[in-house]
This record gives C-alpha cells, structure tokens and sequence, in this order.
C-alpha cells in the first residue's frame, strides 16, 4: 500500500510539474542580464528599416566599457551590400553552436542580429532548460564591432564567418523579415525554445520565407547550429569555394 501511495504522489507531483509549465506565460518585465536588459525594437516600411537601441559596446580581453546603445539607426533599400553568416564555436561539444546575421552596409557600417535565450540577472543557460519555457527569447541587435568583437576579443571563441549568396532583393527582404519579427517580440514577449525556436532554426525560418530559388527544409542543422554551414552549403547559400576556409580572427567587418 505505502508503494502505491509514493506512486499516486509521485503521478500528482508530476502533473502539476508539467501544468506550471503550461501555464507559464512569457515575459518582459524581469532583472536580466546587463547584456541582454535593454530590449530592441525595430520599424519596417516599404522601403525603410529602423532599429532601435542597437548595443554598441566596446570590448578588450580584459573587459567591457562604454555600454553606449545607438537610439536609432535607419537602413534604405539598396544600402545592404552583404549579409554574412556566422558561427560561433563555444562549446567542447561542435554541434552546439551559436549562429548569427550581419548586414553589411554600402558605407561600411555593419549590424549583427542575434537571436538569443533571454536569461535573468541570476540565471545560467543550459540547452535542457530551454525546452520548458525557461526562457523569454530576446531578438538582438548590436554593431558587429560589439557583437563579434565581445565573442572574438573578450570570450575568446572562434568565429566562422561566411557570406550568404542572396540577391540584393532578397537581402533586403531578410533585413526587413527579421526586423519585423523583432518588433513583433518587443510588442509580445515569447519563449525561447531549444528544439522549435532557438538561435538557428529561427534564422533558417526567415530565409524560407523570403523569395529564393532553393527552400530551406527542415535538417538537423536546424537543432545542431554547429553543421549549419555545411547544410547552407549544401543549399546554396554558402558558396563552394568557402568550403575549406573556416578561419579564427578578424573579417572584412573590421
């Protein structure tokens, strides 16, 4: 009998486990992580994307300052001259990965779009935890001198940076995709989602949807960004020749 209790106890405890987690609803209004507290925005018309707060740090190897954020910055259709893509290698394991867009400009300035597990002032990530609603998930934008310049110069990772074979239409379109898409987050908070809605599968998601010859379907780089150049490669996205320069160190960014 006292058996079978611990096992009506344990099914009990169980679901009301899993009904917390249903319940949870996202949210904006939290203490984060100085790095991830300011939330972006962005305005998109026909032929204009605004940004605003993009972060502008500055980063040396033995840490941050000037945590200046840009209030406003504008980008007109025909000013986006490449957009890269780029991972970053982190992890001891290379399938767990994180992955980035940058959107380099005609006249030389270049922004990173990040999309990241939003984590509170206390709160460490773990892959496992992002599959339960532990996370808000935060649409980021940043200079590339910040954004690549603090995983390059400060956290020490390497960075593989590749450009995407995209027409200018369709850079244009993915600026105006993912900014869309980043007001929608700053107007309606969502959970980050380590299998549905994480770092690269996102990203991929934007790509699909804009009007490109080769589609994106679903692979496992979607859930592994560490292979996610290889499948943009294997796509199209990625130019052939890039295959073997899979370099550390500085680009064309700076």
């Amino acid at each position: 009998m006292k058996q079978n209790r611990y096992w009506v106890d344990g099914c009990i405890a169980l679901l009301v486990a899993i009904c917390v987690l249903l319940l949870q609803t996202p949210q904006h209004d939290r203490e984060w992580q100085p790095f991830q507290s300011v939330l972006p925005n962005a305005e998109v018309t026909k032929d204009t994307v605004t940004l605003y707060d993009v972060r502008d740090w500055q980063h040396t190897a033995t840490g941050t300052f000037d945590h200046t954020y840009l209030e406003e910055v504008v980008v007109t259709e025909g000013e986006v001259e490449w957009v890269w893509f780029t991972i970053q290698s982190f992890a001891a394991v290379e399938a767990v990965e994180h992955t980035m867009l940058t959107f380099e400009l005609t006249n030389g300035e270049a922004y990173t779009f990040s999309i990241e597990a939003r984590r509170e002032a206390d709160e460490q990530y773990t892959s496992l935890k992002g599959f339960f609603k532990q996370y808000e998930v935060l649409y980021s934008w940043g200079t590339a001198r910040d954004f690549l310049g603090v995983r390059l110069f400060f956290l020490g990772d390497d960075l593989y940076h590749y450009p995407l074979e995209l027409t200018a239409s369709e850079e244009w379109q993915l600026l105006r995709y993912v900014a869309t898409a980043t007001a929608n987050v700053h107007d309606e908070p969502r959970f980050y989602n380590t299998a549905t809605a994480n770092c690269t599968n996102l990203i991929a998601k934007a790509i699909d949807k804009q009007a490109v010859a080769t589609k994106l379907p679903y692979g496992l780089a979607w859930n592994l960004p560490g292979y996610s150049d290889v499948y943009l490669k294997k796509h199209g996205y990625i130019p052939l020749y890039k295959s073997s320069t899979r370099k550390t160190g500085r680009t064309r960014l700076f």
